[in-house]
């Protein structure tokens, strides 16, 4: 009984007269418009902004790694050039390796 009750709120609705419509025709089409608004959302406006916002994330990690490259040369730099002014000079290993003949060492 309920149902057919629900049923005919629904039967002779026009356009022109959705002002006089019962409740259950209004808060379906409520419903029907708010699902449209997000559905035509998602695929226009957030979609977009969603592959925006994540090209823009990896774009920060790279950028983090660089500031973190860039600062640690930096005060590399900055020790470097005290040193420099304090005159403390730095010595770069080396090996030098004397390598004989064994066959005409022996001979």
């Amino acid at each position: 009984m309920a149902s057919r009750d629900l049923l005919s709120q629904f039967k002779g609705l026009t356009l022109e007269n959705v002002g006089t419509w019962r409740m259950a025709p209004r808060i379906t089409l409520w419903l029907i418009v708010l699902i449209a608004c997000g559905v035509g959302g998602w695929f226009g406006l957030w979609s977009g902004q969603k592959e925006q916002l994540e090209q823009l994330q990896s774009d920060e990690a790279k950028l983090k790694e660089d500031y973190k490259s860039k600062l640690q040369q930096a005060i590399n730099l900055a020790i470097f050039e005290r040193f420099g002014r304090e005159g403390v000079e730095f010595a770069y290993p080396t090996r030098t390796l004397y390598v004989t003949n064994v066959a005409a060492a022996a001979g």
